[in-house]
């Protein structure tokens, strides 16, 4: 919603979409724009311009990570992602069946990644020292929860299957981590 009422940044984005060769538009979840209109609004518009565009929404991570417990910090991100993301989901579904909605729950990356922080699993293998840090050795950057190296590298392993179909598991790179992050995205 945001960005629909943008004076800038609106009219950019409605010019895209006015070529009428957009096939996949992606939002995101803000906690301060929870409720489907801001979602409507684009879906409507886009699909005005091409009735083929699929859709989806990332759901991001839990800011402030560092004043959460784990429990607490996965009840956040599980919290956003069914008590919002997905009846927004079931919203727009409804409103335009044979359309194409789906969820790239991304923010899961950061909890998958304080769970094995917080059992000594990255500590052990040398890959994450902190929890908040500098972004070579920890997962998050500073306290609002910018990622650090290790959870940017696992985001792109899902954004690249969630949206381009990359087969994590065959993909033939050189890992700059102990800690299988092709796997856990592949989960």
């Amino acid at each position: 919603l945001a960005l629909w009422n943008n004076p800038v940044l609106a009219p950019q984005i409605k010019a895209a979409l006015d070529n009428r060769d957009i096939d996949l538009f992606g939002m995101t979840y803000h906690p301060t724009y929870s409720t489907p209109e801001g979602y409507q609004n684009w879906v409507n518009y886009a699909l005005g311009r091409n009735p083929d565009t699929r859709f989806f929404i990332g759901t991001p991570w839990v800011s402030d990570p560092g004043s959460f417990t784990l429990a607490d910090y996965e009840a956040a991100y599980n919290a956003v992602q069914t008590g919002t993301t997905q009846p927004i989901l079931d919203t727009l579904r409804s409103e335009h069946p044979g359309v194409d909605f789906y969820e790239i729950p991304y923010g899961m990356a950061a909890v998958e990644l304080r769970r094995l922080w917080e059992d000594g699993t990255l500590t052990a293998n040398g890959d994450v020292t902190a929890l908040i840090g500098p972004a070579a050795d920890s997962i998050f950057t500073d306290a609002h929860g910018h990622p650090g190296d290790i959870l940017q590298d696992l985001g792109t392993w899902l954004w690249l299957g969630a949206i381009y179909g990359v087969d994590r598991m065959y993909y033939d790179t050189e890992p700059p981590f102990t800690t299988d992050l092709i796997s856990i995205a592949q989960a």
